[in-house]
């Protein structure tokens, strides 16, 4: 039987083209998730008990959808989503024969394989936008201050773990709208409606009482610090670098509770980072900064469920009302689903949880983290000397890690003497085999 309340609620546009409309009516659910923490995904369930509908529509791995939603009968279809088709499935029970097409949005190029490469005398901004352009993705808003950095490694991961790690550095986050790569500050909370704004009046706000179906809400001190301290080593000065932040506000919260007042009655805690290597005063200062932010911005959840608005999204900030306190405030969205049910109608689902990825496989990753980092080259291992003119006249070489990549060379890395003075010294040559240690296990400071 047509399904026409699903095809009235989610435009299905396949290669830039509508579906015809016997094909849209035979749509029996689907759901659109944005994130801002994984790949944005698609999932469209069609009944199709003649098996033609991939062929009529043009549906293939790699073709381009564009989803769109029609909310309360009010103007046109807004965008929710454009992807590309990455699987295809046939269901066959009681009910019916049905086919599945999924898919995800760009982003999903940048989890494809790891790489080994190391970027020179580059920003953050520069190795992003190389990055973007070497899985095919356009340059979008990349704004992540810094300097000019001597040498960056991407230390066999994928590209979608090192430019995350790089925006998380810098307290930004990286996600793709349009194809674009995108690495940016989270929105504000104040960017959503005031607090005396009503559902009716805005449709940034969720009001108990007018379009909030359900809700979950909580506050909580477990984890909680009081500042972060990031510590590392200028070599060059031989001095130590710490950087420090207090941790009591968060920048995607705005409730009437604050992280510092959670954690007041249990006393001071610090979080102290030693890992990870830093070798600039304004590197440490930044990661204390948005380490802060983060951990304080897990201090507040919210889960919900309202009725279908595509214009509440991941990234965007909204208003908690008509739930009391200290739960009434505003949020920045950390993902959303967008909810097509024959029964239910559209409904949007929201999550706020911070940087916390609280999907299976966000959880499932988060428990590998727990392991040997796939980033880190723990212990020693054997290397090549490729070049031994060093600049600075400190007697570093550069190596290269046959292991690891034929391509792949190291950030100059300074050699161990058995003893001092010039008579004692020792310099590898062009081609030697060389035992080669890393700062904490950084490939990039060998």
């Amino acid at each position: 039987m047509p399904n026409e309340s699903v095809a009235k609620s989610l435009v299905v546009e396949v290669a830039g083209r509508p579906l015809p409309a016997d094909l849209a009516n035979s749509l029996v659910e689907g759901y659109v998730d944005d994130s801002r923490t994984l790949p944005d995904l698609f999932v469209l369930r069609f009944r199709d008990p003649s098996h033609l509908l991939l062929d009529k529509a043009g549906v293939r791995i790699g073709t381009e959808v564009k989803l769109l939603a029609q909310a309360g009968g009010q103007g046109g279809p807004k965008p929710l989503l454009v992807g590309e088709v990455t699987a295809l499935e046939l269901e066959v029970d009681g009910t019916g024969t049905f086919t599945v097409v999924r898919g995800l949005d760009k982003s999903h190029r940048l989890f494809r394989g790891r790489r080994v490469v190391g970027y020179q005398n580059m920003t953050v901004a520069d190795i992003c936008t190389r990055v973007a352009t070497r899985a095919g993705l356009a340059a979008g808003s990349i704004d992540v201050p810094g300097p000019v950095l001597e040498h960056v490694a991407q230390a066999n991961v994928t590209d979608w773990e090192f430019v995350s790690t790089l925006a998380n550095e810098a307290g930004a986050e990286a996600y793709v709208v349009d194809g674009k790569l995108n690495v940016t500050r989270p929105t504000a909370p104040d960017k959503a409606p005031d607090a005396s704004v009503r559902a009716n009046q805005n449709p940034l706000v969720l009001e108990l009482g007018d379009n909030l179906v359900r809700c979950r809400a909580s506050v909580s001190a477990a984890e909680q610090v009081t500042s972060v301290e990031v510590r590392g080593w200028d070599s060059k000065t031989q001095q130590p670098l710490v950087g420090r932040a207090e941790a009591g506000n968060a920048a995607t919260l705005d409730l009437g509770v604050s992280a510092a007042e959670v954690t007041q009655p249990f006393g001071t805690a610090d979080y102290v980072v030693t890992d990870t290597v830093y070798v600039e005063q304004a590197q440490v200062d930044q990661a204390a900064k948005a380490l802060a932010e983060r951990i304080a911005g897990s201090f507040a959840e919210l889960e919900a469920v309202i009725r279908g608005n595509p214009e509440v999204r991941a990234g965007g900030a909204v208003t908690l009302a008509g739930v009391g306190k200290p739960f009434e405030g505003r949020y920045t969205v950390t993902s959303s689903r967008h909810v097509f049910d024959p029964v239910r109608g559209y409904e949007t689902w929201i999550t706020v949880s911070g940087r916390q990825e609280r999907s299976l496989f966000g959880l499932a990753n988060g428990g590998a983290a727990k392991g040997a980092s796939p980033d880190r080259v723990p212990g020693l291992v054997i290397g090549l000397v490729t070049d031994t003119q060093d600049p600075s006249g400190l007697s570093r070489v550069k190596v290269q890690f046959p292991w690891l990549s034929a391509d792949y060379a190291s950030n100059w890395a300074r050699t161990a003497q058995s003893a001092g003075g010039e008579a004692a010294m020792f310099h590898p040559e062009v081609g030697d085999e060389v035992l080669v240690g890393f700062e904490q296990g950084h490939l990039d400071r060998p």
